[in-house]
């Protein structure tokens, strides 16, 4: 018990010393004994006392009032105290009244960090395949959410409502603050995903070809392995008859027609080009110039010595941008770079390699764009021939693709036989 009061008492002297101030006082050891008792006769509060045997010196530590209550009493007891050290908030204001640059740095220093951590600075987005990042970060702009807002105002339940009312192909969205950003992770939904929110619909085939396998999970069957299909034709139907005890069709079921259907379709693919071109000759004449927007007003740099044209005949060549774009899109300073190139018309031959590579490109541009759909590259032969005063170029592509294309269920109205009578009796009896 008395260690917790002495350590209670240790802590009262740190917190109180600190606030009012306190220091550090040493004095002769000879006739320190009647100085202590006569200060705590008068109430007056030392701390931390301890004696220096081999130099005859006492330390201990008082209050910076009572300091000057001890003066009677030092002289009675024939001691000088002498201050060593100084503590607490009054001499640290004391001492930075002779440095107040650096007093005012600190709380300059302290204020900017207090504002800069109560904004956003940077937006994160995780998750997404589809939707670019940019096109993300560009629509929260338009709502207001922007890297340099009040962290204050990010509602992320809000901004989580409306980015999954924005974009169709989102089912799950999370926002939340992460220090002084603003991560956004989100999952997009799958093609599987979007059609099983469907109606009840026919799979159909998108394009002509072959069935190369058909595995049914949902619907009936129409086609089979082998058989060759036109555009249109329905692969898997939706409608399922519901058969009673005699095999007779009680009635139909129209369900989401389900199930792997891959088709094997064949391609042509020709190109043209004319041996003599029309090109674009630079002539390596150029001009740079320098774009600087700040706080919507426009400078421009560039050497007032170059006198080439820039509004005929140039190419023009943008680099550059918002200063810091990984803060924020509305960041007031953006530098670019401006080049212009200028350049003639002239006409050239080509040759039947430099054709050959060209065409060569926009084939294989082609089949990356056909495989983005979906298709599958099974087996292809590319060749380039003179054909006069052109090339020819031409392929023979065979395609594989998994059938996703869904059309409604039509309506089919039952017509009433009405041949033999009103009542459509076969006996034709009336009466």
């Amino acid at each position: 018990m008395k260690k917790s009061a002495g350590m209670e008492n240790g802590m009262v002297h740190k917190i109180t010393g600190w606030i009012f101030g306190y220091l550090m006082v040493y004095l002769e050891h000879e006739g320190a004994g009647r100085f202590i008792n006569l200060c705590r006769n008068n109430g007056i509060e030392i701390w931390n006392i301890r004696a220096d045997e081999e130099k005859k010196i006492l330390w201990f530590n008082i209050g910076f009032r009572n300091f000057w209550r001890i003066h009677h009493i030092a002289v009675k007891c024939h001691v000088f105290p002498r201050v060593y050290k100084r503590y607490g908030l009054p001499f640290l204001i004391e001492r930075s009244k002779k440095n107040l640059n650096f007093v005012l740095g600190v709380i300059s220093f302290f204020t900017m960090l207090f504002f800069l951590s109560s904004r956003i600075w940077g937006i994160e987005v995780a998750g997404q395949n589809y939707y670019t990042k940019e096109n993300i970060i560009s629509y929260l702009d338009t709502e207001n959410i922007y890297g340099g807002m009040c962290s204050g105002r990010a509602d992320c339940k809000k901004i989580e409502k409306n980015i999954r009312k924005n974009y169709d192909k989102i089912g799950w969205v999370s926002v939340n603050r992460s220090g002084s950003r603003l991560v956004v992770n989100v999952r997009e939904m799958s093609k599987d995903d979007i059609e099983k929110r469907g109606k009840p619909a026919n799979l159909v085939a998108s394009d002509d070809g072959k069935v190369v396998s058909i595995v049914t999970s949902a619907g009936v069957a129409k086609v089979k392995t082998g058989k060759k299909v036109k555009a249109g034709s329905v692969l898997i139907s939706g409608v399922v008859p519901i058969v009673g005890d005699n095999d007779e069709i009680i009635r139909k079921s129209r369900v989401k027609a389900e199930g792997i259907v891959v088709l094997e379709s064949r391609e042509m693919f020709y190109d043209m080009q004319k041996k003599r071109q029309k090109r674009k000759v630079y002539t390596g004449r150029t001009k740079e110039i320098y774009k600087i927007s700040a706080f919507g007003k426009e400078f421009f740099i560039h050497n007032p010595l170059n006198d080439l044209e820039t509004s005929k005949k140039c190419a023009i060549l943008y680099e550059g941008g918002c200063v810091c774009p990984f803060l924020s899109k509305r960041f007031p300073v953006s530098v670019w770079k401006i080049t212009y190139k200028k350049y003639e018309y002239a006409y050239v031959n080509c040759s039947l390699d430099e054709a050959r590579q060209c065409m060569k490109d926009e084939y294989t541009d082609y089949i990356r764009k056909k495989e983005k759909k979906g298709y599958k590259l099974v087996k292809t032969d590319f060749s380039v021939s003179e054909q006069g005063d052109c090339y020819k170029a031409s392929g023979n592509i065979t395609w594989q693709k998994k059938q996703t294309h869904y059309e409604k269920i039509k309506k089919v109205k039952q017509k009433r036989n009405n041949k033999y009578g009103n009542n459509g009796n076969s006996s034709g009896n009336t009466g």
